[in-house]
């Protein structure tokens, strides 16, 4: 925008940080060099399954993402594996972020459990032991290391979602929905998105404060077009779509989306929605599978217990049950 003015593009200089470990990196401006600046297009469904594989240019289900710069000097960063045990990125995986450097914090007031699995991290080798003694700081940031120091991040922790193995960033649904004629039904920056446990998976919501004046019918329209969106660019279904009043959504002091609070109203069912489009079809994929009729050539050794239980309550016999004999007279 403000490039016609005479505003150098390096003047911009991207870092990437968190309240654990502060700066982890930043781009110094005027740096020259092969490995100053990365910009790199990559496959969202690669990045669900935690790789890094490159994608086409103007891809529908590509992400472009832009470098935070170098790490810090006198710091350490390594890539660790996001659940399980610390073991180690390879390079072409996404992991969590982790610090060691003297500017990071230390732990948590109170609270001695978490502040050891957050501020006392030992990175694995592939041999199942730690590759130092030194002890790493979790930052919550989700990305992988470049050539020449580069860091990328592509998400947060915080905004992760597990769902089929898959996993999901909040930020990434959050901009699929704005990119479906945003201003005309909902508040940019009010969109709450969370996922829930039903079915033993987790399943993704949407709730967003809509705009007085679009009538329900256009709503509508516009639900279906976000649910055909995230579908077609993430691969995955939304479980519930939910549109509330302006100004309905709980605030954080500092103004923002209290996401936890939006999430226990909608479990409640005091959220009070205005417009609701359930869609559990188009994520509810693992439904036990339908009875199936066994041919006449099984085996007896293919009947379960389970079959065995079942097969005795249809004919009527009692389980684990004992008569004693009459009264006599």
């Amino acid at each position: 925008v403000f490039q016609s003015k005479g505003l150098r593009a390096d003047a911009i200089c991207p870092c990437a940080s968190s309240s654990e470990v502060l700066t982890v990196s930043v781009r110094r401006p005027g740096r020259g060099g092969v490995n100053a600046t990365g910009r790199g297009v990559l496959s969202m469904q690669g990045l669900s399954y935690g790789v890094v594989r490159v994608d086409q240019e103007n891809s529908l289900t590509s992400l472009t993402l832009q470098d935070c710069g170098q790490v810090m000097p006198g710091c350490v960063i390594v890539v660790v594996k996001m659940e399980g045990p610390t073991y180690l990125c390879k390079t072409d995986e996404v992991g969590e972020i982790c610090v060691n450097s003297g500017a990071t914090g230390t732990q948590y007031w109170g609270l001695q459990g978490l502040s050891n699995n957050t501020f006392k991290v030992q990175p694995l080798g592939t041999d199942g032991k730690p590759i130092s003694d030194a002890e790493y700081t979790r930052s919550g940031l989700l990305g992988f290391l470049g050539p020449g120091g580069l860091v990328f991040v592509c998400g947060s922790r915080d905004g992760l979602m597990t769902v089929t193995g898959r996993k999901h960033n909040a930020d990434d649904i959050i901009a699929t929905v704005l990119a479906v004629e945003p201003m005309k039904f909902i508040y940019r920056g009010r969109i709450a998105v969370f996922s829930i446990r039903v079915l033993r998976d987790e399943r993704i919501c949407v709730i967003a404060e809509q705009r007085p004046d679009c009538s329900e019918e256009e709503s509508f329209q516009w639900m279906s077009r976000v649910l055909q969106a995230v579908d077609s660019i993430h691969q995955v279904g939304l479980y519930c779509l939910a549109l509330v009043p302006p100004n309905y959504l709980p605030k954080t002091p500092l103004g923002g989306i209290h996401l936890s609070e939006t999430k226990r109203r909608f479990m409640e069912g005091t959220l009070h929605p205005a417009n609701v489009l359930m869609c559990p079809h188009t994520c509810v994929t693992n439904l036990p599978k339908p009875r199936e009729v066994h041919s006449a050539t099984d085996c007896v050794s293919d009947v379960g217990p389970a079959s065995v239980i079942v097969g005795n309550l249809v004919q009527g016999n009692r389980l684990a049950s004992a008569q004693g004999r009459e009264v006599g007279g």
